[in-house]
């Protein structure tokens, strides 16, 4: 298919190429006017227009000297509409228009879902959020293979979880449940540490 709409510059200068200005001129702005749309239109298999995404442009404040918008990245979902993606300010929201932090994503109630870290489209690892188990899951999703989960500071690795569950502490090769490689403190609390001859089974 051929362009259906080309925006040509011949303007010599590095700063700006061709614009498309999009102008909302209210005689009474007023804060979430939206300011304008993109629609992505196409047909069903029933032969019927329908509107498939749309990108969406709102003045979130309109004060002189304090403008605020919020632009959205709404895509159809069993013929419903919501928020993808919300750029707000300098905030990014998944499934959410209001994200409190850089990077907010949205979860529901019911449901198990996060960040994804995907080889060749399979997600490998990642961290999900299960609120309705309160649970906060990360690290090595991969069922099979070799994926272990490590932890690092000061750029060095400080922990690893190997693929069968077990934990080394100071070493990447834990051989018990727990391995810990150097010294550690036990203080305030412990009622009792059994340490144990994984050759006869007896402790000390």
């Amino acid at each position: 298919n051929s362009d259906t709409l080309t925006l040509v510059s011949t303007d010599a200068d590095a700063s700006v190429g061709p614009v498309l200005n999009l102008y909302r001129n209210s005689a009474s702005p007023a804060d979430n006017d939206v300011l304008g749309q993109i629609i992505f239109k196409g047909e069903d298999d029933a032969g019927n227009a329908g509107t498939f995404a749309r990108i969406e442009a709102t003045a979130t404040d309109v004060s002189n000297g304090s403008e605020d918008a919020r632009i959205d990245f709404i895509t159809a979902k069993d013929d419903a509409f919501n928020a993808a993606l919300s750029v707000v300010g300098d905030k990014v929201g998944i499934s959410t228009t209001s994200p409190s932090k850089k990077v907010t994503a949205e979860i529901g109630l019911n449901d198990t879902d996060g960040f994804a870290l995907c080889y060749s489209g399979d997600p490998k690892g990642g961290v999900l959020l299960n609120p309705a188990a309160g649970e906060l899951r990360m690290g090595s999703f991969q069922s099979s293979g070799t994926y272990f989960t490590t932890l690092y500071s000061n750029n060095a690795e400080r922990m690893r979880i190997v693929a069968d569950g077990k934990v080394g502490i100071g070493t990447t090769s834990p051989s018990e449940t727990l391995t810990v490689t150097g010294n550690f403190n036990a203080t305030t609390g412990v009622k009792s540490l059994g340490v144990y001859n994984n050759t006869t089974g007896t402790g000390a």
